[in-house]
């Protein structure tokens, strides 16, 4: 009988161990521009450190997300959406290296909010709304079915006459792939201007 206890403690143990937790996470994000492209630089203590790059040279907006490893994911703004005319109707496709589509940020038209963005995977399934604050300084993402569940929240570290930092907390990582939540604080970051000017 010891026996089998043990056995069945050293399965679950070794269930625990094969699917480790997933533990939420913090990083900063600040724009740097260039003569001729834009980065997006990624800072973190606990998750990996990346840039994005926005270059000049591009038809389309891309947003081009890459680690230690190198190029991860792009993001590409839609044209023929009214995205074109006013940042918070943007529609970014997030596609992996591979140039699979991974998801979708859709910047929502009908909203009481400054700002309304929803949030899609790879299977077209909304898995997060995000919106920005009425007083614009930052963006909550929230789940879809209940939105007083804070899946994440970019802040905006504001700094007079200076392109500010932006702090993001990741609280549910499970929930939305990690490239979109970036793409999408490069997008917010890029943008801050327009939701609210620096004065």
């Amino acid at each position: 009988m010891k026996k089998m206890i043990l056995f069945a403690l050293i399965f679950v143990g070794s269930l625990n161990a094969a699917t480790p937790e997933v533990l939420p996470y913090h990083f900063k994000i600040q724009k740097k521009e260039y003569r001729f492209s834009t980065f997006f630089e990624i800072d973190s203590e606990d998750s990996y450190r990346g840039a994005i790059k926005k270059s000049l040279f591009r038809v389309r907006t891309n947003y081009d997300l890459s680690d230690s490893n190198g190029w991860q994911a792009t993001g590409i703004c839609r044209v023929l959406t009214l995205g074109a005319l006013y940042t918070w109707a943007t529609e970014i496709d997030v596609y992996d290296t591979e140039g699979t589509w991974i998801g979708l940020i859709d910047g929502q038209v009908m909203t009481t909010a400054a700002a309304r963005f929803s949030l899609y995977n790879a299977e077209s399934e909304l898995v997060a709304i995000a919106f920005l604050d009425k007083n614009c300084q930052g963006v909550t993402i929230s789940s879809p079915e209940n939105e007083t569940y804070t899946l994440a929240r970019l802040d905006r570290i504001y700094v007079q006459d200076k392109i500010d930092d932006w702090e993001v907390s990741v609280f549910d990582p499970e929930q939305i792939d990690d490239r979109l939540i970036r793409i999408f604080a490069a997008f917010i970051i890029d943008h801050q201007g327009e939701f609210k000017t620096d004065n």
